[in-house]
């Protein structure tokens, strides 16, 4: 016997989906020294997880809160070696990733 199933349904456009949770995404500077601007916003209230890991993989800052509107978070990476380092950023629903390239 068979059950049903139902499931959103996304489609892709440039690269970002079309009813993401996130309406406003942005990394400032970047390529930076070590001082880092994370700005975004999301549709409505709900824990949003910052996760910056370097090259090989290991987490070097990891931050959550609840977030509803828009919010800029300050990150200073100065400490950390220079190089190459991914940051996602999640929700219940959906992550977002952003290479950020420290000098």
């Amino acid at each position: 016997w068979a059950t049903s199933f139902t499931a959103p349904v996304y489609f892709t456009l440039g690269g970002d989906r079309i009813n993401s949770e996130f309406t406003q995404f942005d990394i400032f500077p970047n390529p930076t020294n070590g001082e880092l601007s994370i700005s975004y916003a999301i549709k409505e209230l709900q824990e949003v997880g910052l996760i910056i890991s370097n090259s090989i993989g290991k987490v070097v800052y990891q931050n959550a809160k609840l977030v509803n509107g828009q919010l800029t978070e300050k990150i200073d990476l100065s400490q950390k070696a220079k190089g190459i380092y991914l940051l996602q950023i999640k929700t219940a629903s959906e992550s977002k990733y952003q290479k950020i390239v420290l000098q």
